[in-house]
């Protein structure tokens, strides 16, 4: 996992995280509590992942690689 991203949307709370897949890929897996939600993932190309970690950056908490 190399970034998490926990938020609220209609009153209820998501969570996201990015984990690296290979060198250039990445893997977006996502929960909410809404009613109708449940889980999610899709994958991230390299440009995907810094416009999802700069849309929000005071709720996305990057994960230095030695805490990996």
């Amino acid at each position: 996992m190399i970034a998490v991203n926990v938020f609220e949307r209609n009153g209820h709370q998501c969570l996201e995280k990015v984990r690296q897949t290979d060198p250039t890929s990445f893997e977006l897996a996502g929960h909410t509590a809404e009613p109708y939600g449940g889980p999610y993932a899709r994958s991230l190309t390299l440009w995907e992942l810094l416009i999802w970690a700069t849309a929000r950056p005071e709720q996305v908490t990057l994960i230095p690689a030695a805490a990996r």
